[in-house]
């Protein structure tokens, strides 16, 4: 049988019966519950901050010159604090607690339906939360962003 609608519904002639097809409804953004705390968040965007200023060595020439020096205090060490803090805070959430945070710096940054968003970080969950969140450049203003779209927002 063959028709002449398409099947894709953005394609379809709005009066073609046929171009009513299941498609995902976006998700009303007053009725989303986050299984991670505001204040929870807003210490991860914090924390994320904090790492932001960091870099990574200036060169790798042979002798260090003053800025290389400056910089090593900036560089981004295993054993830093903030970082330590940022990842201890993320492994102690619960699972669907960081799936939240994933769909939330993921809404920020691609934007996107949050369902759907949901849905695909809890498909992909595995136990590198938190390598992954601290791995991702500008983590705090995605997780801002996200919060900014779903019409919340971190106390001044």
């Amino acid at each position: 049988m063959t028709s002449n609608s398409p099947r894709h519904p953005a394609l379809a002639n709005p009066e073609d019966p046929l171009a009513k097809i299941d498609a995902p409804e976006a998700t009303d953004v007053s009725e989303i519950e986050l299984s991670i705390p505001l204040d929870t968040v807003c210490a991860i965007i914090d924390l994320a901050h904090d790492l932001m200023g960091k870099t990574a060595s200036s060169g790798d020439d042979d002798e260090p010159d003053e800025e290389d020096v400056r910089l090593s205090v900036l560089e981004d060490r295993g054993d830093d604090s903030a970082d330590l803090e940022l990842r201890s805070v993320i492994h102690d959430l619960g699972i669907e607690a960081r799936v939240d945070l994933v769909a939330l710096m993921w809404l920020g940054r691609d934007g996107g339906d949050w369902a759907e968003l949901r849905q695909i970080a809890e498909e992909e969950r595995n136990g590198r939360t938190a390598d992954y969140l601290c791995g991702t450049p500008h983590l705090a203003d995605h997780l801002a962003s996200g919060l900014d779209l779903l019409g919340r927002g971190c106390p001044a």
